[in-house]
């Protein structure tokens, strides 16, 4: 559930990597599996949810409260997303509340887009 973004393309395929800027516009999706502790890989080569219906993707509302229809977008901590706001591109729509400050939370990946 850890949130990506594309950062380049090589002869070993695309790249893809967590960021720490708010609302960054480079989203690409959440990893849905890989090889290895994902959290001290700077690299992803796993399966990425790019679209489509989870229960996994992570979220830090902070002192924002999250509901239901609400846009997320990237958060400034890596491997999580937040509340959207003006001018962030999201990617995903809140289907469930966070129980917890940070959380794991069902989320309908669309393709981004600015709001």
């Amino acid at each position: 559930g850890n949130v990506v973004v594309f950062t380049a393309a090589d002869t070993n395929g695309d790249k893809v990597s967590t960021t720490t800027v708010n609302g960054d516009n480079k989203v690409f999706g959440m990893v849905m599996s890989g090889v290895g502790t994902l959290q001290v890989q700077t690299e992803y080569y796993g399966n990425i949810l790019t679209e489509g219906y989870t229960t996994k993707l992570w979220v830090n509302n902070g002192t924002s409260s999250i509901a239901i229809g609400d846009w997320l977008s990237c958060y400034s901590h890596a491997y999580y997303s937040k509340k959207a706001v003006t001018g962030d591109m999201v990617f995903a729509r809140a289907l469930s509340t966070p129980t917890t400050g940070t959380a794991s939370i069902n989320a309908l990946l669309v393709a981004p887009r600015l709001i």
